[in-house]
């Protein structure tokens, strides 16, 4: 962290590790405010982004396990308002917030209006993007991830509880677990917040987005780094969801029976051999990570005000959890992969939203991975069954996992620094 902000690739972070609930280290690092030269301390809040989505699908999970909601309702009975009714009834609860609604992300559009006239994000921002827009697939059948959903999940949450959605998350959460630190970011006290920077070729500069209001579900809330590292747990806790927990890190199964390590706002994953759940999120000057080690009893959260940068929180948190686990960062050695099994994986994967097809190649007994249009492929190696990692040894905890079906690679997903973060299902 501190080469980092001394090479001015970061203006600023904050580090909690803790096992058994106590501290580990707590660290704080660079700038809040470059102009002001306001260190960051203990008591400097960053915005969780979207390490704010565990707690929504928390909140969802809690109303129905007291009978206020069912997870597989239909959207348009909660929001009839909404602009595409046919679509509406087909997209259920549990959908919003494991991304497999087919709802297309709202976001990008969303900065460019902020950009432009400044006013807070209200539902008919999200409603009117929304309307008339194609699902980008059928409900159930795929996974990709979505603001759009999450938002609708707030709006959700508020009409089942009769209160506003951070109100909810607040009694049922943050004030059982003693997470007094963690604030609704339009409310949290101005003083203690960071300005959100943007690295550039030579410097780093004020994100414009930094101070978007209205933002809630999906990404609204602002956490110190210890209080952060606390909430990990708290979900898992009595004081929590307790014997509801599952519900939301359970790994979400699509309608052919692909799995996807993606419950209801939990991403999940294995770095080294030790089992993880958390979150991540980065936009608007930002990038956090929040992670629980449960069998480890170890939480971790990493934030940073800078965004577009290389020593971004989800690279700098594998080697902090690698030390606190006491595993090494290395790619393990490559296994030799026949013609025969690597002809297994070959084909075409769908891409993200906006994306083209993924290709996936073999020679010499490597893999080779391509976005459709892309000068450059990545080439993986095998180290595991069905389980690759970089060739260059670049990131030498993230993985790619292929899921197969009838001896033939149905969909693989990519575990960065343990977490799951993106997914590619075979096209036909």
């Amino acid at each position: 962290m501190t080469e980092a902000v001394e090479r001015g690739v970061l203006a600023g972070a904050a580090v909690a590790v803790l096992r058994g609930g106590e501290p580990l280290h707590v660290g704080h690092y660079g700038w809040a405010d470059l102009e002001t030269r306001t260190p960051v301390g203990p008591e400097t809040l960053f915005n969780m982004e979207s390490t704010t989505k565990p707690f929504t699908g928390a909140a969802l999970a809690a109303l129905a396990s007291e009978g206020r909601l069912d997870l597989d309702d239909p959207l348009q009975q909660w929001i009839p308002e909404f602009p595409n009714p046919e679509q509406g009834a087909r997209i259920t609860l549990r959908q919003l917030v494991n991304h497999t609604s087919g709802l297309s992300d709202y976001i990008d559009a969303d900065l460019e209006r902020w950009l432009e006239t400044r006013e807070p994000l209200a539902p008919a921002v999200v409603l009117d993007y929304l309307a008339d827009r194609p699902l980008d697939f059928e409900p159930g059948t795929h996974w990709a991830y979505t603001n759009s959903g999450f938002y609708l999940a707030g709006m959700v949450i508020e009409r089942a509880s009769g209160q506003p959605w951070f109100d909810v998350v607040r009694d049922r959460f943050l004030t059982p677990g003693e997470l007094d630190d963690l604030h609704l970011c339009d409310d949290a006290p101005a003083a203690r917040r960071t300005t959100g920077y943007i690295g550039t070729d030579s410097t780093l500069a004020v994100d414009p987005l930094f101070r978007e209001e209205g933002i809630r579900a999906d990404g609204g809330l602002c956490a110190s780094a210890l209080t952060l590292a606390r909430a990990a747990s708290v979900l898992e806790s009595e004081v929590g969801l307790g014997p509801a927990f599952p519900t939301v890190r359970t790994p979400t199964r699509l309608a052919n029976g692909v799995a996807i390590d993606y419950g209801m706002g939990l991403r999940s994953g294995t770095l080294a051999g030790h089992a993880l759940y958390g979150h991540t999120g980065g936009i608007s000057g930002y990038l956090a990570v929040m992670a629980r080690f449960p069998d480890d009893d170890v939480s971790i959260a990493v934030l940073i005000n800078t965004n577009r940068t290389p020593s971004d929180a989800l690279v700098l948190f594998g080697p902090i959890a690698a030390r606190a686990l006491g595993v090494d960062v290395v790619t393990p050695p490559e296994r030799p992969l026949s013609d025969a099994v690597a002809a297994a994986y070959v084909g075409r994967y769908r891409g993200a939203p906006g994306e083209g097809p993924v290709e996936v190649t073999t020679a010499d007994g490597r893999l080779r991975v391509t976005l459709a249009g892309a000068e450059s492929s990545t080439e993986l190696i095998a180290v595991g069954e069905h389980t690759f990692a970089r060739a260059d040894g670049s990131y030498p905890l993230d993985r790619f996992v292929f899921q197969m079906h009838e001896g033939v690679a149905a969909a693989y997903a990519g575990y960065y620094n343990g977490m799951h973060q993106t997914f590619r299902q075979r096209l036909p």
